[in-house]
């Protein structure tokens, strides 16, 4: 595991924090190891009722590295991206997520797959991957929609623009806002239904889960097939060229 991404267990909470707050937690290929191996391990370990993700207080994740990801030619099944999408989107047990600072591209999409998630009033939500050439990634095509209808998944996937932790709470994004302190609030929720019974949560939550599954998966691998396509194309060079030369 890269020391990109750590975990500590307490009290029954494995928390999964992003460290690469220089680069504001873009994350890279081998952090998508990180948190892949983070998950398998959570599963895994019987002591870990509940996964909390995590960057700090003051950045949670501001999408892919660039760099990193223009070196990608194909999306199989076997790379790290997809091996965490999918173990993501499989994982059984409790999964929350506390957010500060930029939650960009996938940095918003993972919350998809989050159970219960608290934001930081300041933080800043982005889906720009129209704006860069690219679709929609992490099942985001299907389960945006499902979350806060299809007008508000197309204003937010078309044009890219980003929004505020009170409107995702209004559209049901996110389940709480907080001013300050949200990783310590997020893992103050996270021991809380670590004492609950660990099997009746788990039942739960397969129950939810269990009617977008399948096509969830299905469209994590077909976004990712066009996401491929698209991130060789003319249009995405361009985008990232120009990324690159405004920063």
């Amino acid at each position: 595991m890269t020391d990109l991404v750590t975990t500590t267990v307490k009290d029954g909470v494995m928390v999964v924090s992003l460290n690469r707050v220089d680069k504001k937690n873009a994350l890279t290929q081998a952090m998508y190891d990180g948190l892949t191996a983070a998950l398998n391990a959570a599963s895994a370990q019987n002591e870990v009722k509940v996964l909390l993700l995590a960057g700090s207080n003051e950045v949670f994740c501001a999408g892919n590295d660039l760099e990193d990801f223009l070196t990608l030619k194909e999306l199989s099944q076997d790379s790290p991206i997809l091996r965490f999408l999918t173990t993501l989107v499989r994982f059984k047990k409790p999964l929350l997520a506390a957010v500060a600072g930029p939650a960009v591209g996938v940095g918003t999409t993972v919350l998809l797959h989050c159970d219960l998630v608290v934001a930081d009033s300041q933080s800043r939500f982005q889906l720009p991957f129209v704006a860069l050439g690219l679709c929609a990634e992490a099942g985001s095509s299907l389960l945006l929609a499902e979350r806060v209808g299809q007008a508000k998944a197309n204003e937010w996937l078309l044009t890219g623009k980003p929004f505020s932790a009170a409107e995702a709470l209004q559209y049901g994004l996110i389940n709480q806002v907080v001013d300050g302190q949200v990783v310590e609030t997020g893992l103050a929720i996270a021991k809380q239904l670590a004492t609950l019974p660990s099997g009746a949560m788990m039942a739960t939550k397969a129950l939810i889960r269990q009617p977008h599954q399948a096509k969830a998966e299905k469209a994590i691998f077909d976004e990712a097939e066009q996401f491929v396509k698209l991130l060789q194309g003319d249009e995405c060079k361009a985008a990232i060229k120009a990324f690159f030369s405004r920063r």
